[in-house]
């Protein structure tokens, strides 16, 4: 009787334990100069989100000699002492004005983002998002409820080669 109230338990809570998420992967190939940081916002989720992308953010090249629009809706942090868990904001999505759009990222879908870091060592994203498809929602005063996921740390370098 114990096995089968346990099993029945187990079962009834496997779907919130499986229950899918909001996440964000990234990867950042070697590559000469600022290297770009490829992000993808994935909404595992039945539910659309919206998140608020910058759309001023630029970047500079990968050899730094011109800047290009690069928006995204990220916070960049950096660690600050290896492996003691303080984290440093680099550049977040409203430290300079700018245009913040909402985009609706519907519930399985994803949304790829690329840009560059103007920094190197251990960094990783954090993003706020909402429930639910907001198109008309004014970013710029911060909509109450935003939930936060952050990324896995990973290490960015920068590379030069002499000529």
């Amino acid at each position: 009787m114990k096995r089968m109230l346990a099993l029945a338990l187990l079962l009834c809570g496997f779907p919130a334990i499986a229950a899918a998420q909001v996440r964000i992967d990234v990867s950042v190939p070697a590559e000469e100069g600022f290297p770009k940081i490829h992000a993808i916002v994935r909404n595992e989720t039945a539910q659309p989100i919206t998140v608020c992308v910058d759309m001023h953010y630029r970047s500079l090249t990968s050899s730094g000699a011109a800047i290009e629009a690069t928006p995204h809706p990220f916070i960049l942090q950096k660690e600050m002492h290896k492996g003691e868990g303080d984290w440093l904001t680099l550049r977040s999505a409203t430290d300079f004005g700018g245009w913040h759009v909402p985009k609706v990222i519907d519930g399985g879908e994803s949304a790829e983002y690329a840009f560059r870091a103007h920094d190197a060592g251990r960094l990783r994203l954090l993003l706020n998002y909402w429930r639910g498809a907001m198109p008309d929602v004014d970013c710029e005063k911060k909509p109450k409820g935003a939930r936060k996921v952050k990324s896995k740390p990973f290490d960015a370098f920068l590379f030069y080669t002499l000529h």
